[in-house]
Formats: C-alpha cells, structure tokens, sequence
C-alpha cells in the first residue's frame, strides 16, 4: 500500500497513514544497532533523532496492534544496548555503521 492507495472513511485514511509511516520505522531499521535511518535513501545514516522517533512508533504500534509486544521490546532493548555500549565506549563501531549521536 502507497498513501495513493489509502482511500475510504476518514478514518481508515488515518488508519492508512498511521500505518504507512510506522512502517518507514520497521523498514529503516539496522538489525546489527537498532537505529534508525534518517530516509530511505540507499545508506543514508541513521540519527538519534529518528531512532527516538523510532521508539516512540514502536511504543504506539503496540497499541494499535501494528506489531506485537514481543517483537516492539526486542526492537527497543537493540537500541538501547547498543547506545549503552557505544555511550561506555566498549564498542567499536564497525566501518559499515554510518551512524552519529549528538549530545546537547
């Protein structure tokens, strides 16, 4: 489904597009870190900004049974294990993880 696709009740287009955009996040997700690319453009890096956006998705996907809590905790536990390890410096990030963290 495109969000030229999404027709009905102004309901079901919300429905459609809620759904559309959480999967960007469930798409656009590193498997090896959890984060979360910025867009979909091919190795487009990921940031803290969209990897929260990310988390926040996650949490509401739950509710509206987008994907179930197993699968939205194990997601959520990826991301913040590796933020850990990266934040304690123990893990050294490998070339291939173009990723940045800013701190303010």
């Amino acid at each position: 489904m495109t969000l030229n696709d999404i027709q009905g009740t102004n309901e079901e287009m919300i429905l459609g597009l809620q759904q559309e955009t959480f999967d960007f996040f469930m798409k656009e997700f590193d498997p090896h870190t959890g984060l979360i690319s910025d867009c979909t453009r091919p190795n487009s890096p990921s940031s803290i900004a969209a990897t929260g956006l990310g988390i926040a998705a996650y949490v509401v996907g739950v509710e509206r049974r987008f994907i179930s809590r197993a699968e939205a905790l194990k997601r959520i536990l990826r991301i913040l294990r590796f933020l850990s390890r990266v934040s304690r410096g123990l893990n050294q990030m490998r070339p291939a993880t173009k990723a940045f963290i800013i701190t303010f």
